[in-house]
């Protein structure tokens, strides 16, 4: 039985764009969940009519309602998926947003150009990596700011000019579960069949099925 997912990004600059990702994100979870996709913030508001919430978001301009309704979706047992940008919550803003920040487990500090990136998986025994193993990729290489006591990190890359960052992390908040996958720059950064891979595997362990 399809999972139903709210997917939600943006359109607010010539990158990340939800137009050109959105489609993209739902033919990689084609089988596993049903996304509606949406570019409406305020839909969160109405998280109790789905399993798990996914994030492509840039720019964490959240209202203190809809940061509410997403803390408490995922406190009370549902799925948050973050990919790429949704670690962008300090970012073309004024005020950062620690409380995102805080519930994705970290925050973007800053990148350097698109290369080529080996994703080395550190924990292969977790649900989130069956089927995967360590695979190359062309992205938008994220330096991170976060606390191995808030997060596991799953899988992670070195870079010349960041050392090593994490790939991907997962952490538990009340009854729910989070997943954060850095990868995912554009439509093209979807192509490895190992990032489909992760994404779904993430989906399903945050909606608890593995």
């Amino acid at each position: 039985m399809s999972v139903d997912a709210l997917a939600i990004g943006g359109n607010e600059f010539d990158f990340h764009e939800f137009t050109a990702v959105g489609p993209v994100l739902s033919d990689v979870f084609d089988g596993v969940a049903e996304l509606n996709r949406t570019t409406d913030r305020n839909a969160v508001l109405e998280l109790e009519a789905y399993d798990v919430m996914v994030d492509y978001t840039t720019k964490a301009d959240w209202t203190e309602e809809q940061i509410e309704a997403i803390s408490s979706f995922i406190a009370t047992g549902g799925g948050y998926v973050g990919i790429h940008c949704a670690a962008d919550v300090s970012s073309f803003i004024d005020e950062p947003c620690d409380e995102v920040a805080s519930l994705i487990g970290g925050r973007f500090v800053t990148h350097p150009e698109m290369s080529e990136l080996d994703i080395e998986i550190i924990e292969q025994n977790h649900p989130v990596m069956a089927d995967v193993d360590t695979f190359r990729t062309y992205d938008e290489p994220y330096q991170l700011d976060w606390n191995d006591d808030r997060v596991t990190v799953l899988a992670e890359f070195t870079h010349e000019s960041m050392g090593t960052m994490p790939a991907v992390w997962v952490r538990s908040v009340g009854e729910g579960r989070v997943f954060y996958c850095s990868l995912g720059h554009d439509a093209a950064a979807f192509e490895p069949n190992d990032v489909q891979t992760l994404l779904r595997n993430g989906l399903a362990w945050a909606n608890r099925e593995s």
